[in-house]
């Protein structure tokens, strides 16, 4: 998924239109991703990339919960 590059990185290594922030932890049952979009529609292209890539490696088709972001603090 990475190409070979290994997990995480800077938002060089996410060139992907409308991703404001993007953070990811293992759990005990998988992981738990927080993404930041720009807009509702940008997140919705990148699930048309996303979604066959998690599948052909085996990942749970899980759906996402979208909430709206009243307040974003970075740096």
């Amino acid at each position: 998924m990475t190409g070979g590059r290994g997990l995480g990185g800077g938002p060089a290594d996410w060139p992907v239109p409308g991703l404001i922030s993007h953070t990811a932890a293992p759990t005990l049952n998988g992981w738990f991703v927080a993404d930041v979009w720009e807009s509702e529609e940008a997140f919705q292209q990148f699930g048309e990339i996303l979604m066959p890539v998690l599948r052909e490696v085996g990942a749970a088709d899980v759906p996402p919960k979208i909430y709206p972001v009243f307040n974003l603090v970075s740096p």
